[in-house]
This record gives C-alpha cells, sequence and structure tokens, in this order.
C-alpha cells in the first residue's frame, strides 16, 4: 500500500513537472517567435539604410563629377528661355513674342 502511494505521488510530481515544462516551452517558443520577427524587421530596416546609401552616394557621385566637370568648362549651365510677355512691334502692326534669357527683368515688356 505504502509503494502504491509512493508512486501515485511519484506519477503526480511527474505530471506537474511536465505541465511545467511544457509551459515554458510554449512560453520560449512564443518569446523566439518575436525575435524572430524583430530580427526579420531590423535586417529590413538595415537592407533599406543600405539601398539609400548607395543612392546617396551615386547621387553624390554624380553630382560631384558634373561640378568638376563644370568647372572645367566641359558643360555650360543650362539656359532656361522663356517668354516675358506679348508685345505689339512700334514697326509693324504684327503680333510678336519677346524672349528673355537668364532671369526675368522687371520692365521689360
Amino acid at each position: 500500500m505504502a509503494s502504491k502511494r509512493r508512486n501515485m505521488a511519484e506519477r503526480d510530481s511527474l505530471a506537474s513537472a511536465s505541465k511545467e515544462l511544457e509551459e515554458r516551452l510554449c512560453k520560449k517558443d512564443d518569446e523566439m517567435h518575436e525575435k524572430e520577427d524583430e530580427l526579420f524587421l531590423q535586417l529590413e530596416k538595415a537592407i533599406r539604410l543600405e539601398e539609400d546609401c548607395e543612392k546617396d552616394n551615386w547621387q553624390s557621385s554624380t553630382t560631384t563629377k558634373y561640378l568638376v566637370d563644370l568647372d572645367k568648362g566641359m558643360y555650360s549651365p543650362p539656359i532656361r528661355i522663356r517668354p516675358i510677355g506679348l508685345c505689339f512691334s512700334s514697326s509693324s502692326s504684327s503680333l510678336n513674342t519677346k524672349l528673355q534669357f537668364g532671369p526675368k527683368r522687371p520692365g521689360v515688356c
């Protein structure tokens, strides 16, 4: 009879320990999935930042090359031509459009 009680107590103890271990395993599994998600987000962010750095470096080197070539006289700065208004020519009654180079000049028809 005593050995039966001992066996039952041992069985209950093992069942309790098994349940405890199962709960701990579930908690650790949940923590692991959270860490995996966090790691994935950090990896995505690192890749995006690396791509941004590469893009910025390319733009910077392209701009620097253009400015160096501009200083060497290889390029001339772009000139924007835009109409400044419609005027009647004094020599004829035809309607002409005057063009202005560079910044707008006040007082020009």
